[in-house]
């Protein structure tokens, strides 16, 4: 006796063949090489962990974006200071007039005008030890300090500048997390871990599906934002250009508290998001020891050809 078929068996079927037809084609599509995207937008961060500025194009260097973290901030105790400790920090917005000049503003403080280019022989200079890496900064002087003093309601800090070619660079193989990822010529100024950061602008939205209040691409802070690609398909890429950019992958962005605080507000999450849902669907499923089970979010890249890129270039994906 022949089995019955009905209409919702026929169209159950053709759902399953149509999934599996789908999972396949994105398999495949995620392996292929060549065109994958396309840049959305590009961002600096000229003072460490203070709000960033959106560019239309970027200069990529060696060791980063131009001017990207190029000036940190000290307490009295020597130690740099970032918005994990002071998320207040994430209302002080630089911008840059006529690349001479770098301006401060934050709420209730005048604007602060800081020349870039600062004589070696007239100020202190000092050796920052941040995140395991040494290099050296450029004191940017008592108006600066007490700037910050005010702003922050505490004595003691210093700002300092990095951007002279002349000063030592922190070098990432000082760093026993990169292993043998990073070439002895990989260095940078004041990021945390890498000289460029990138992401894609699909992951942030999977992310968002997650989240009760969903965040803007901000909150991750990176440099180069990308559309066009699947979700975390940037994650497999090793070797990327962009224009006349080559970029060389290092590992995947572990992420910390700092994306808990509010960009707006200047204030940390109550409810810890969205590292709190990080934890829950970004987690290393592998056995690299340099991750564990901290939540991964973003990408840590080097330009091994440096040069210049533009919102609406492609992404080309060589490795």
């Amino acid at each position: 006796m022949r089995p019955k078929i009905t209409a919702l068996s026929v169209l159950s079927s053709a759902v399953a063949a149509g999934i599996g037809l789908w999972l396949a084609y994105k398999y495949f599509y995620r392996k292929k090489l060549g065109k994958r995207g396309a840049v959305k937008s590009l961002y600096i961060y000229p003072v460490k962990s203070c709000a960033g500025i959106k560019l239309e194009q970027a200069e990529i260097t060696k060791i980063g974006v131009l001017l990207d973290r190029s000036w940190a901030l000290l307490n009295s105790k020597g130690s740099v200071q970032t918005m994990r400790q002071l998320p207040k920090m994430a209302l002080i917005q630089p911008s840059c007039e006529e690349t001479k000049y770098l301006c401060l503003d934050a709420p209730g403080m005048p604007t602060l005008k800081l020349d870039m280019d600062v004589d070696e022989s007239e100020v202190e200079k000092k050796m920052l030890d941040h995140c395991g890496m040494h290099g050296e900064g450029l004191d940017c002087g008592d108006e600066a300090g007490k700037w910050f003093d005010e702003y922050l309601g505490k004595p003691g800090h210093r700002l300092f500048n990095g951007c002279s070619e002349c000063l030592k660079r922190r070098e990432l193989k000082d760093h026993a997390v990169w292993g043998n990822s990073v070439q002895p010529d990989d260095k940078m100024v004041y990021q945390d871990s890498s000289p460029i950061m990138m992401v894609s602008e699909a992951s942030l939205e999977a992310v968002n599906k997650e989240l009760e209040n969903p965040v803007d691409i901000r909150t991750f802070r990176p440099s180069i934002f990308i559309e066009g690609c699947f979700e975390f398909e940037e994650d497999s890429w090793q070797s990327v250009q962009i224009g006349n950019v080559l970029l060389r992958k290092l590992r995947q962005n572990t992420r910390c508290v700092l994306t808990t605080v509010d960009m707006d507000a200047g204030v940390k999450r109550n409810d810890g998001e969205p590292l709190e849902t990080l934890k829950r669907i970004c987690v290393s499923k592998g056995d690299d020891a340099r991750y564990g089970q901290r939540p991964l979010f973003g990408n840590h890249f080097v330009a091994d050809i440096p040069g210049q890129i533009h919102v609406g270039d492609d992404v080309t994906v060589l490795a």
